[in-house]
């Protein structure tokens, strides 16, 4: 050691007893050489880690800078290779200049005779806490700490001069400088160091050098035992006799118990270890390391306390190990002499043993206080002497156990949970990266309780990869402790923070999830499990797209055609045709009364459901089998937008009841119901003006419900091909031709169009709402809302969010007439229908705002009216707007249906839809109204109800098309237990989610956010059943521009996509993208082909396999380390889940195969294989040169020339 030489070269560089100096020193032997040769001195060192590299802002680079701040502005020793990068910390300094000393200097002194007597009192050094944020606390230990702390250690653990101890872990902890080294200089013993990058390249290293050098007594945190136990694993076969080790302190953290234990059976079995080596002990910086230290004995070599869980906040219970309510705590021994401990509740009163408390301790060893701090000291140390340490525990027989820090305690429903207990259940997962798990306890904004976020490290890939560990992890945890965890984070190894010895810095990551940092991360694993904290992507509307016939038959079957005729002579047309290819027919015409008027003509009345009984019972009496149904009642040209409710009535009586006659008619009669086992009965209803296609189409919404039902008819029928023609009242003969060419097809579409000649059908198309800009939601503060179906489990939710939100006024509208205010109380105790919705209305009182509750049939225009002017004239305002969610939710057979039951069904979202609309016309405010998936899929014995809602998208569309006032209408999939979904569930198989009550409204709010008109909400578009409906609009190529800006125009706001139309109607899209620039050939034209690549991502440097020898060598290197099979040169080692542990066996291994030093500064700078190889092949060539040089100087003399 060169000390002596040292303390010199101090005293002569002007420092004074008590100075200050930073070490940044890497070796060992320079670090203590320089240590003692301040000590000797009087002055004071500060050993601090050597930061991988100097040129980027890190927790190393802040913590040098804000110690050289604390000290003002002391000496730094380091050496000669590091001085210019040291004094790149200037620039993180604000350019204050540096005062630095190199270690080769110091040497070159001779050496000191004369040494400063130092003081019991005085400061010997300076340790650092981890600090939580980077903002380390400073630590003063002096003499008296450091030997009476040592010797008390020594005598408890029984030491001696004749120990060999083993240190490898970094002397800027505590652990290493005191407790391993001033102690066992004191001691008198001998002591063997090695570099940390050595044990971390290789773990089993560490038992290579306890066995070589008969090691005594060594020491590590918890994780260097996982590192262990994971090592032997791989390679389990050792020449090792490890009979030599007294002991083996596990200290720094907190001990997991099935680690040491799996430590201890698996190498004393095979290496004659004792059982009794493995030494828990419980130390902190602030007290010069260890203070209390367990004795194992051979009945008891390791001693765990397991506590049932339910009494930590009481006296404690101890129970069984495999108790299920157990959590289990090491034993960490007893204190050392001139050292005191206690327990104390939060006001410092002590506490009696086998009671979980603050731990305390008071002595010789505990610091004088920390530097500069009087903040910090205030907190932490006591007027009467004792310390707060900051950690919970309890004392049994006089024995420390430790619970764990009081910021990892993670409280949860008045339960305590110890984070290293968490993190020891995580690690047992294979694919978790062991000791990089950690178990913190989070608050989320303005709450007050404890979350569990579970921060964790895996080399696993794929999303589907993730998604299923993430379900892993969560259900282990939950099986062992009962407890859910809030947030699940899988983070690079690199973003764990650790201390040097490589405890994880739980605090630091609380700390940075509180301000957000991970925000990102949760938003993408939330997306990824599709759980209630997002929207899952579920949002289409509907499309039209040009589909051709094909497969046409060769010609018409020999069955009957029925022709419900119209008024423009199109069916009269179709008539002939059939004619003239000697097809029979059957023409029926709309009237008053049942007519036979001739052998294929009849006369009926639409509203009479005998009618067409008889009709279809008088054809099977005369053996006519039907092969085709056409019915064109309702194609009739457009006669504008229907002015009274007998006009929608009379719409419904051609329409939907019409058709539901003639599907029951064919369904009673046993002749046509047999007959049509083999073959299908084709049904075209044709209609005109019912669609809309373009947006400046007119559109008839008074026929649409009948789509509802022709929706469902196939799914109940079988033998009947239902389908829905919309064909313009254009010339009769291209229509006829049309219709003709249908009747051939053997398509399965529901809804078709006509629009120019082109054939168009309706299917699905996704919603990217980052495509569409933003508005307000349009809602205002205090405004006048009209809901029906106010309470209603749908209009519970959103009354409660415009109360909550915007104070509004809220009309509920609904059917059940509730009793006199009074009699509430009464009512409630009943559980009955009026007892929920008096608890409703009762819980929207409280929340704000005004409502008014009225019982209206809103079918009756005159009590809509009466109802909204009463509400009006009361907040004397105009309504603000109409939320629509009132209907009735029935099942029922088709054949079981009746005019009576489905115009029941019909009234409140066809009649009352309609009468809201008429009042809206007048106030001219937004419309939103709720509608169901089931009006596009349809669905067995949901006729009624598909056609209801089907009815409130055309009015929509209607609404949209004439833009009288803004409109909403969003079809959904059932909500969870509200309204008409509660006690039912939602097929997922079949394609559709179920909506949790805050995805709904949160899906609710974004739909308007976005200023989407019509939406439908809640599907999984990857389900078979719903799959042929988008896979018809998905092209394999999509329209894309990209486009630039001149430097000097003005910033132009262009959308992200453009939502276009052809002059048929068929929706397309172009999105467009903004490049600040172009790459550009050899003429000044843009380069397509590099531009591609830039789009894709994919470039020349992608997937290429090494090119040579060392890249060879390398690249197996990192498949082994990283257990990464395909590995491109240009692959970043860090991105590939590198970390600093990997890196020392990275650059271990490189030396062994090369034998070229590198530094993990080496492959910070150079970390991937491509540039690592050059690295390594310039070393190479640099050593050969070295080596011909030597061998130059060797063989020839020197001489003169």
């Amino acid at each position: 050691m060169k000390h002596k030489e040292y303390t010199q070269a101090l005293k002569n560089s002007g420092l004074t007893v008590q100075d200050k100096v930073i070490f940044q020193l890497s070796e060992t032997s320079d670090i203590i050489a320089a240590f003692w040769g301040c000590i000797l001195c009087g002055v004071i060192p500060v050993i601090l880690a050597v930061p991988p590299s100097y040129e980027n802002i890190s927790n190393d680079i802040n913590k040098i800078c804000q110690v050289w701040e604390l000290l003002e502005h002391p000496l730094i020793i380091t050496n000669e290779f590091c001085k210019s990068e040291v004094k790149t910390l200037e620039k993180w300094l604000s350019n204050q200049t540096l005062n630095i000393k190199l270690i080769e200097e110091l040497k070159a002194y001779s050496p000191q005779e004369y040494y400063y007597i130092n003081q019991p009192e005085d400061i010997a050094f300076f340790s650092l806490t981890s600090g939580s944020t980077g903002m380390s606390k400073c630590i003063p230990l002096t003499h008296k700490n450091l030997l009476s702390r040592g010797r008390g250690t020594n005598e408890l653990c029984g030491y001696s001069k004749d120990d060999i101890i083993l240190n490898w872990l970094p002397f800027d902890h505590i652990g290493s400088i005191s407790e391993f080294h001033i102690r066992c200089v004191d001691l008198g013993c001998d002591m063997v160091y090695v570099e940390t990058d050595y044990i971390l390249s290789r773990p089993l290293n560490w038992l290579d050098l306890i066995n070589q050098y008969r090691i005594t007594n060594s020491w590590s945190p918890n994780f260097a035992y996982t590192l262990i136990n994971e090592a032997l694993k791989k390679e389990p076969s050792q020449n090792w006799n490890l009979s030599c080790v007294k002991f083996v302190l596990t200290a720094g953290e907190a001990v997991s118990d099935t680690t040491v234990e799996e430590f201890i059976n698996k190498l004393h079995n095979q290496y004659k270890f004792k059982k009794t080596a493995v030494r828990p002990a419980f130390g902190m910086a602030e007290m010069g390391s260890g203070i209390t230290y367990y004795q194992g004995t051979e009945e008891h070599p390791l001693l765990f306390h397991t506590i049932d869980k339910f009494s930590l906040n009481q006296t404690l219970k101890r129970v069984h190990p495999e108790h299920p309510n157990g959590t289990t705590f090491t034993d960490l021994g007893l204190p050392i002499s001139g050292i005191s401990i206690r327990i104390v509740n939060q006001d410092n009163v002590l506490l009696p043993e086998d009671t979980i408390g603050h731990l305390q301790v008071k002595g010789d060893a505990v610091s004088p206080g920390y530097y500069k701090n009087p903040e910090a000291n205030k907190k932490a140390f006591l007027k009467d002497g004792w310390f707060d340490t900051g950690d919970l525990g309890f004392i049994k027989d006089g024995h420390l156990i430790i619970t764990g820090r009081s910021k990892e305690t993670i409280i949860i429903n008045g339960v305590n949970y110890y984070s290293h207990e968490i993190e020891t259940v995580v690690d047992t997962i294979e694919v978790v990266e062991a000791s990089y798990t950690a178990a913190c306890a989070v608050k989320e904004d303005n709450s007050q309780t404890d979350k569990l976020a579970l921060f964790f490290s895996t080399q696993l890939v794929t999303s589907e990869e993730l998604k299923n560990l993430l379900k892993k992890i969560r259900q282990k945890v939950i099986n062992n402790f009962g407890i859910n965890p809030d947030y699940l984070i899988p983070l690079n190894k690199k973003e764990i923070p650790k201390t040097s010895i490589g405890k994880t810095q739980r605090s630091q990551l609380i700390e940075r999830f509180r301000q957000g940092e991970f925000k990102d991360i949760i938003k993408e694993i939330d997306i990824l499990l599709e759980n209630n904290q997002t929207i899952p992507d579920w949002f289409y509307r509907k499309v039209w797209q040009e589909k051709k016939i094909f497969h046409l038959k060769q010609n018409l079957p020999n069955g009957h055609t029925l022709i419900f005729l119209d008024q423009l002579g199109l069916g009269e047309f179709l008539a002939k045709q059939l004619q003239e290819k000697n097809l029979p027919y059957i023409t029926i015409l709309a009237g008053k009364n049942y007519t036979q008027l001739n052998s294929n003509s009849y006369t009926i009345n639409p509203t009479e459901s005998d009618h067409y009984l008889s009709l279809i019972t008088s054809l099977a009496q005369q053996n006519h089998p039907i092969s085709n149904i056409i019915h064109l009642w309702t194609y009739q040209t457009y006669q504008g937008e229907i002015d009274c409710s007998e006009q929608l009535e009379k719409a419904q009586e051609e329409g939907i009841y019409s058709l539901l006659f003639i599907v029951q008619a064919l369904a009673k009669n046993q002749y046509f119901a047999k007959q049509y086992i083999d073959e299908k009965i084709q049904l075209l209803f044709i209609s005109s003006d019912s669609q809309w296609v373009d947006n400046h189409e007119k559109i008839a919404y008074e026929k649409s419900p009948v789509l509802g039902l022709n929706k469902t008819i196939s799914q109940e029928f079988s033998w009947i091909n239902s389908r829905h023609i919309d064909l313009p009242v254009d010339g009769i003969t291209l229509n006829s031709k049309l219709i003709l060419e249908e009747l051939l097809t053997l398509s399965k579409e529901k809804e078709i169009a006509y629009r120019q000649g082109k054939r168009l059908v309706k299917g699905l198309e996704k919603v990217e709402f980052s495509q569409k800009n933003a508005q307000k939601i349009p809602f205002e503060q205090g405004g006048i809302y009209l809901i029906t179906g106010g309470l209603g489990g749908i209009g519970i939710e959103i009354s409660q969010y415009l109360l909550k939100n915007y104070n509004a006024r809220l009309l509920l509208l609904g059917t059940t007439i509730l009793p006199d205010k009074k009699d509430w109380n009464e009512f409630i105790k009943k559980e009955d229908k009026y007892s929920q919705k008096i608890k409703h209305l009762q819980t929207l009182e409280k929340l704000g705002g005004e409502v008014i509750y009225k019982a209206v049939d809103i079918g009756n225009l005159t009590q809509l009216e009466k109802a909204v002017n009463e509400a009006q004239n009361k907040w004397q305002s105009k309504l603000n707007g109409v939320i629509h969610l009132a209907g009735i939710y029935q099942e029922k057979l088709i054949i079981e249906q009746t005019k009576q039951n489905l115009s029941e069904l019909l009234r409140p979202k066809v009649l009352g839809t309609w009468n809201l609309h008429q009042l809206m016309k007048k106030e001219r405010v937004m419309f939103i109204s709720f509608s169901s998936l089931a009006s596009f899929f349809g669905g067995a014995t949901l006729s009624g109800y598909t056609a209801a809602n089907r009815f409130l998208e055309h009015l929509n569309d209607y609404q949209q098309a004439t833009n009288v006032y803004p409109s909403y209408c969003y079809s959904w999939t059932s909500w969870q237990e509200t309204g008409m979904s509660q006690g039912k569930y939602t097929v997922r198989s079949q394609g559709y989610y179920s909506v949790t009550v805050q995805q709904g409204l949160n899906s609710f709010l974004a739909s308007l956010y976005h200023h989407h008109k019509q939406l439908m909400i809640g599907l999984d578009g990857n389900k078979p059943k719903i799959k042929p409906y988008i896979s018809l609009f998905e092209r394999l190529e999509k329209l894309t521009a990209y486009y630039s800006l001149k430097p000097s125009s003005n910033a132009l706001k262009l959308p992200s996509k453009l939502y276009l139309k052809d002059r048929f109607a068929t929706s397309y899209s172009c999105q467009l993208f903004l490049k600040k620039s172009f790459p550009l050939n050899s003429y000044g034209r843009i380069d397509k082909d590099i531009l591609l690549q830039e789009i894709t991502g994919k470039n020349d440097k992608e997937w290429i396999i090494p090119r040579n020898d060392t890249e060879t060598k390398i690249a197996q290197i990192w498949q082994e380390i990283l257990n990464i099979q395909k590995i491109s040169i240009h692959d970043n080692f860090f991105e590939l889940g590198g970390h600093s542990l990997l890196a020392s066996q990275v650059i271990s291994r490189l030396h062994n195969t090369f034998s070229v030093h590198l530094s993990l500064k080496n492959l910070l700078d150079y970390p991937t294989i491509a540039n690592l190889g050059q690295i390594i092949e310039v070393l190479k060539m640099t050593q050969n040169a070295k080596i011909l040089l030597r061998k130059t100087e060797k063989d020839y003399e020197e001489g003169e020339l």
